[in-house]
């Protein structure tokens, strides 16, 4: 990966630590992955929503990042999502739309409690539509400040790949790469951030 060998060693742990704390709020909350999978592949088979074009798919991934701030707030355009869904991110993968809803109800309480809100940014660096490959591939940037002092500052890329128009053109896969190793990046969480100036 863009972390070379020592970033691959070390994601090892964090995916593991990531992984655990998912499960473990997901038992709490009484959520069975395998249930879940099940049920958003039903919803997708069923799903009688208009097909929509590549460039509302376009446009709904610029309106999450510029609009929604999704990448800290996890409001998405669910309209231009598979019931499906595959998410995937350096520390985890699941399928369905409910699911990564469900997951971001658990978050957003500490994201709110813990990163100030004057300083997240989510900016949109690029976003490239390729009707070839039926992907948007999006550069972007996420910036905050935690409440102990410590910033996350953080630039990756998301490749949204969407169906063919006659099968709905909705988003099916959603694969997150940071442009930092994940052990570097959660080691920022508890660098103490020194402002210039």
């Amino acid at each position: 990966g863009a972390g070379g060998r020592r970033g691959g060693s070390a994601a090892a742990p964090v995916k593991a630590l990531v992984a655990g704390l998912t499960a473990v709020a997901n038992a709490v909350a009484g959520v069975d992955a395998r249930a879940a999978e099940r049920e958003a592949q039903r919803l997708s088979e069923e799903d009688t929503r208009e097909p929509i074009s590549p460039q509302q798919v376009l446009e709904g991934v610029r309106a999450d990042f510029v609009d929604n701030s999704y990448l800290w707030t996890g409001a998405i355009s669910r309209d231009v999502f598979d019931e499906a869904c595959r998410f995937t991110d350096p520390t985890l993968s699941f399928v369905g739309l409910q699911t990564f809803e469900k997951n971001m109800e658990g978050l957003t309480p500490w994201v709110e409690r813990l990163v100030r809100r004057d300083t997240r940014e989510c900016a949109l660096l690029s976003a490239k539509l390729d009707e070839d490959t039926r992907t948007v591939t999006a550069r972007w940037r996420m910036v905050g400040d935690f409440v102990w002092g410590a910033r996350l500052d953080l630039e990756g890329t998301t490749v949204f790949s969407f169906r063919e128009q006659e099968r709905g053109g909705r988003i099916f896969s959603y694969d997150e790469v940071w442009h930092t190793p994940p052990a570097r990046a959660l080691l920022q969480l508890v660098t103490p951030y020194r402002r210039p100036g």
